[in-house]
């Protein structure tokens, strides 16, 4: 600081400026770690008002779920009547496959196309259709051991099935469980499917204990999604065909030495996956009822049935209650019920063949045409075209209801977003039936849970539906009802109301949060699209053929 005073030098009194220096007051630091959340407001009974049915937007249905779906299937079993070119099912799909090779179609080439058109490889175990059951693929066992400690790890043996060949006739082993896992975790893996079925953050190895047991090691303690709907379900491959392949991609990462630097190591990761995703393969024995045959790019993939499936002929039953039960006397549940589904795996056709088209007109016109037997469409039919498919007789419609959504995400950290009421508000406010049926036209629909209605087996319908069937007045009012009931009010008490004669909503004062302070500026974040893949991996006689 630069001050000026008054001084006696020599007897004489002398203005003099000088600098002191002046202790700075301490500065409080700012405590490390997240910023405080604020707390959790409950939500409240939705208040009465005047004109609406209360029924609908506050009761939750049923005392108890159905486990079963009272919409009755539709199912279309194909048979040789129904094929152009005797025992070859066409099928018609509108992209090709951007691969052959199975680490890249699954990692920076995944498409929805690859996942329907190349083989699938097989899993220790997989989901059944309709009820999700964790039941045994390749497993020698019913349901797998728990996890046990061994030292600084977490682990579990898993017998496998000891009559199971590779299309080319040599037998799958443990070896090839543990090389598939491993491969992933030392290639550093995690782009496509790959982390969510071999996760390195949980997963440390696989080993091999015998020609027909395979351990795993976690290094830390997984959870459900990360072992039995993991690691567990993850694909396997043919270690005679990859393990080459592999060493070679492998190589930059070992270079490295014990312990490289994070650049380093990510440098050399990046060289590994070229090097395997570049791989052009030929040959590879494959464990599902179809493989590889025929690829002429843009124009068709052919695969043809494997003679050496090891599920051929196995025989499903599932019931009523979830219960599963096999011809291999693998039973899951207590199967008391009524069987609801049976069915026994194929192969039914020597080959399938996808023809690829350059657009859905395309597709339908080979379809009405005889060229093709099924058009596989997941992605969404124009309107025009589905109304001539629909309007047409002989042909056959089977629509599967959408198994995906998009929804409004809240942070709840703060208010007044953290407030149950406020999120309540919004929801009513919000005419879904509006925007999916006018807005959409229809291609989307109106969703009053997580659970999508196409998982049939577990949807449940009897959930409050805030806003349903409201007109806009009724939800301006019911808002603005909720609001006040948790203590919230409007600048100068003006609040927002229903304008019959212009048919539109007053403007209010600024809304009030419950301690007196003004809601906030909010800013919505636009990300892409959200899909909840909710089906499971389906057994390889359930896909076409």
């Amino acid at each position: 600081m630069v001050v000026t005073e008054i001084v006696e030098k020599e007897g004489e009194q002398v203005i003099v400026t000088q600098v002191v220096e002046v202790p700075a007051e301490p500065v409080e630091e700012e405590a490390a770690g997240p910023i405080p959340a604020d707390e959790m407001v409950p939500c409240q009974p939705v208040p009465e008002v005047a004109g609406i049915n209360m029924t609908q937007v506050s009761a939750a249905g049923p005392a108890a779920p159905k486990i079963v779906s009272d919409v009755p299937e539709t199912v279309t079993l194909l048979t040789k009547k129904l094929l152009q070119e005797g025992n070859v099912y066409k099928v018609g799909v509108f992209e090709d496959v951007t691969t052959l090779n199975f680490w890249a179609a699954n990692g920076p080439d995944n498409t929805v196309w690859n996942s329907y058109m190349l083989p699938h490889p097989p899993s220790l175990f997989i989901l059944t259709d309709k009820y999700f059951s964790l039941v045994p693929q390749l497993a020698a066992v019913s349901t797998p051991d728990p996890l046990v400690q061994e030292g600084d790890f977490w682990v579990t043996s898993i017998p496998i099935k000891q009559d199971v060949v590779w299309s080319d006739g040599s037998p799958l082993t443990a070896k090839d469980v543990a090389f598939t896992a491993n491969a992933v975790v030392d290639l550093g893996l995690i782009s496509g499917n790959f982390q969510s079925w071999y996760d390195p953050n949980y997963l440390d190895s696989a080993e091999v204990v015998d020609d027909y047991t395979v351990k795993f090691l976690y290094h830390t303690k997984p959870g459900l999604a990360r072992h039995e709907w993991g690691t567990l379900q993850a694909p396997i491959l043919s270690a005679a065909y990859w393990e080459p392949i592999v060493t070679e991609a492998l190589a930059p990462i070992q270079a490295l030495g014990d312990s490289p630097s994070e650049e380093d190591l990510a440098a050399a990761q990046a060289e590994a996956h070229d090097i395997l995703f570049a791989h052009q393969v030929s040959g590879e024995p494959t464990a599902d009822a179809y493989m590889l045959d025929k690829w002429e790019q843009g124009a068709f993939l052919q695969s043809v049935a494997n003679p050496n499936y090891f599920e051929t002929g196995l025989t499903i039953e599932q019931y009523a209650d979830g219960a599963y039960k096999d011809s291999s006397g693998v039973v899951i549940g207590d199967p008391k019920e009524t069987v609801e589904t049976t069915y026994t795996i194929g192969p039914y056709f020597d080959a399938v063949v996808y023809t690829i088209y350059g657009s859905q007109d395309a597709a339908i016109l080979a379809m009405k045409n005889g060229e093709v037997d099924f058009v596989i469409n997941p992605l969404g039919l124009q309107a025009g075209l589905e109304a001539q498919v629909r309007s047409d007789p002989n042909l056959t419609w089977v629509e599967n209801p959408v198994n995906g959504y998009r929804y409004l995400s809240f942070n709840n950290r703060r208010r007044p977003m953290n407030d149950c009421a406020f999120r309540q508000a919004v929801a009513v406010l919000i005419d879904k039936e509006f925007v999916t049926g006018t807005i959409l036209q229809g291609v989307a629909f109106p969703m009053y849970t997580f659970l999508p209605e196409a998982n049939t087996a577990w949807y449940f319908d009897g959930v409050p539906k805030l806003g349903k069937d409201l007109t806009r007045e009724q939800r301006t009012n019911l808002a603005v009802a909720i609001l006040e009931q948790a203590g919230y009010t409007w600048e100068g008490d003006v609040k927002p109301a229903w304008d019959a004669d212009n048919r539109q909503v007053t403007q209010a004062g600024r809304l009030i949060m419950p301690d007196g302070t003004p809601v906030p500026e909010l800013h919505m974040q636009h990300q892409a699209p959200v899909t909840i893949h909710c089906a499971p991996p389906s057994r390889s006689g359930s896909r076409p053929g």
